[in-house]
């Protein structure tokens, strides 16, 4: 991913189809995608969709996560939030009012800012329902991890429009949740409502999504766990004041107890707002 569109630029898409496969009576489609902005590449994606039988759908085992999971046991140092919340799991309503732009509303009136959060989802995009875990310093890492529900509607618009006749949730939709949960802990940590501190993407980077299953439209819920791999601060010439930070996170999604998916380097930055020259020191 390059740097980001500015306000006015058109986005224009394209797809060049790379290859058809085609075993026994399913069909592979290797393709990529690049978005445009006035013609400068802002985004690339390589891919490969396919058309598989209700049978051999059945049969996945779903993802194995224990690569993307496995400790090589480096020393690493959990974040130490910005702010304090003592609950660990949010409901619906709390979950509600971050999305709307609320932190305080969610996670308590310390976290009342002045600045514009972002919020976590438009109306038609919402992906996620409520958090029934979070803990800064769990997961593989030791660096966190979070699991966040969504419960699956089976009137939702997306399985009238992806597909017809063989209706599931859009993969995009399933990464867009993982996305939300990010945003979430990223909330929890304090970051969004730091004064001066601004969210951003991760340039130059390159993150992955893998499916081995689908969600169809019947009511149960669908849950993500997103663990975070890795984090790079640094702090001001005070050796307190936090200018800069990036974080990068695996995510599990997870239906009927089987691992159908994995979102692997997701990642997110905050930077100061500063109108000197000041030097940054980067933490060890």
């Amino acid at each position: 991913m390059a740097k980001c569109r500015a306000p006015g630029e058109l986005l224009r898409g394209r797809v060049d189809i790379k290859s058809f496969l085609k075993v026994g009576r399913n069909i592979l489609v290797s393709y990529e995608y690049w978005c445009l902005a006035d013609e400068r590449p802002v985004f690339r994606l390589e891919a490969n969709s396919g058309f598989f039988l209700p049978r051999d759908l059945e049969r996945s085992k779903g993802v194995d996560p224990a690569p993307y999971l496995k400790n090589d046991g480096t020393a690493r140092s959990p974040f130490t939030p910005l702010l304090t919340c003592a609950k660990q799991h949010f409901a619906e309503a709390e979950v509600e009012a971050l999305g709307a732009g609320d932190p305080a509303g969610c996670f308590g009136p310390d976290y009342r800012t002045d600045a514009v959060p972002p919020k976590l989802w438009t109306p038609m995009a919402r992906m996620l329902d409520r958090v029934v875990s979070v803990d800064p310093k769990g997961g593989a890492f030791g660096l966190g991890v979070v699991v966040g529900e969504r419960d699956i509607d089976p009137d939702h618009w997306a399985f009238k429009a992806h597909f017809k006749n063989d209706p599931c949730v859009p993969g995009t939709l399933l990464v867009e949740g993982c996305e939300q949960l990010l945003k979430f802990y990223l909330a929890y940590l304090g970051l969004y409502s730091a004064p001066g501190l601004d969210g951003h993407t991760l340039t130059d980077h390159q993150y992955s999504a893998k499916f081995r299953g689908e969600v169809k439209p019947q009511r149960d819920t669908l849950r993500y766990r997103l663990t975070c791999k890795s984090i790079d601060v640094a702090y001001g010439e005070d050796g307190v004041t936090l200018e800069a930070a990036s974080f990068v996170f695996v995510a599990e999604i997870i239906h009927k107890d089987n691992v159908i998916g994995i979102c692997d380097n997701l990642g997110a930055g905050f930077s100061r707002r500063r109108n000197d020259q000041s030097s940054w020191v980067a933490a060890a």
